[in-house]
């Protein structure tokens, strides 16, 4: 009989992280696309309420989305379901380089996106848990960060030789094309955890509800949505702003993969980091350092100021996904991963998008791009209490 440590189960524990790092590094990478893709619109004639209301309409498609592949990927075989949505999410793809200029073709093909590839994250995370364990989450994702960052310094490199911002935004499509593509074949090499479809008794709406009882998991949801929605500016208007403030055309990738390199770091330290702190006092953190990164950011004249900027993405973003995720292990169980991961997605990363895009596309429009800025800055600092008084209340409880 072999032993817990012997080298046959070693390579396979190996083989299952590298292949979700793989995973992860390209899914990821795609979500670069959609800060390029206002940019597109607005080339093709878009305005910025328009993109705002078109964005919205994306996490409107996301919520139920999510929410059904998360409840579904808690019944039955995940890595299937991982696989069925990045081909559906692959010929959305297709459908949107190809119907680009169609308005209404082009919608209907990103929101077809939107319901399937782009819901892919929370079904990965719950697998990736519970083959590696809690511990190995942060380092595999760090991963899909990396692929992000990567992605950032590509577009950086295609900035310097398209030479103005109508050019730099066409590449978007191809850049999600090859990438979607690349992600379906990796997905077959990720681990498979389900051995048998879980069925049960409790209807799957009753299922999701009952994870509203935990108070602890709910601030969650509300905070960290509203803390989602001050990060709209960034990541609708950066190359606006770039361009607004006369920045070379590689400022806004340059500075992205800045930003994401340290939320890299953090990701990949995050089992020390969280020994050293509780989550909810990383919570509080994430949102104090968006006051101050907002605000600085909106009033970076030269492309030196706006890259040293970046590296507090690692707070605002990488601290802050880093605790939420602590929160959502410690408050979810685990036969409810998937639908808990999918309810902390659809309420951050989709009502909070809601929220920030609704407000942010007709501010850039009347007020501009420095002032939205602005407006994400006084946002976090209002958030600032209530995240300091609950990671009071988990201290000393």
């Amino acid at each position: 009989m072999q032993s817990p440590l012997s080298p046959t189960k070693t390579d396979h524990a190996r083989s299952a992280r590298a292949s979700l790092c793989a995973l992860y590094f390209f899914a990821f990478t795609s979500t670069y696309v959609w800060t390029i893709f206002p940019r597109t619109l607005e080339t093709i004639g878009w305005s910025g309420a328009a993109v705002g209301i078109l964005y919205s309409a994306r996490k409107a498609v996301d919520i139920p989305s999510m929410w059904l592949w998360g409840a579904l990927a808690d019944r039955f075989n995940r890595k299937r379901i991982i696989q069925v949505q990045l081909g559906v999410g692959l010929l959305a793809s297709i459908a949107l380089a190809t119907f680009l200029r169609q308005d209404q073709l082009m919608v209907a093909s990103l929101l077809l996106f939107s319901a399937s590839a782009a819901s892919v994250f929370p079904i990965a995370d719950s697998l990736t848990i519970s083959k590696l364990g809690p511990d190995a989450y942060g380092f595999v994702r760090s991963f899909g960060s990396a692929g992000y960052a990567a992605m950032a310094l590509a577009a950086a490199v295609v900035g310097i030789s398209a030479q103005n911002y109508d050019a730099f935004s066409l590449f978007a499509i191809p850049f999600l094309l090859t990438i979607i593509i690349a992600s379906l074949v990796f997905s077959f090499f990720i681990p498979n955890v389900d051995t048998a479809p879980r069925k049960s008794s409790v209807p799957l709406v009753a299922q999701n509800l009952s994870l509203l009882t935990q108070p602890g998991f709910v601030f969650l949801l509300v905070i960290g949505a509203l803390h989602w929605a001050c990060q709209t500016p960034l990541n609708l208007f950066l190359v606006a702003l770039c361009e607004h403030h006369n920045l070379p055309t590689w400022s806004p990738g340059l500075g992205i993969f800045i930003g994401v390199s340290f939320e890299v770091l953090i990701l990949a330290i995050s089992k020390p980091l969280l020994k050293r702190l509780p989550s909810s006092i990383w919570l509080a953190i994430s949102i104090l350092t968006g006051v101050f990164r907002w605000y600085l950011m909106g009033h970076a004249d030269t492309a030196l100021s706006m890259m040293l900027l970046q590296a507090l993405h690692g707070i605002t973003f990488g601290a802050f996904f880093m605790a939420a995720i602590a929160m959502v292990i410690s408050h979810v169980p685990e036969d409810q991963r998937s639908s808990g991961q999918a309810m902390f997605y659809l309420s951050v990363f989709g009502f909070g998008s809601i929220i920030g895009n609704l407000i942010a596309g007709p501010a850039f429009d009347s007020y501009g791009v420095v002032t939205i800025f602005e407006f994400a800055s006084f946002a976090e600092f209002a958030l600032l209490i209530p995240s300091v008084l609950f990671a009071w209340r988990t201290i000393t409880r």
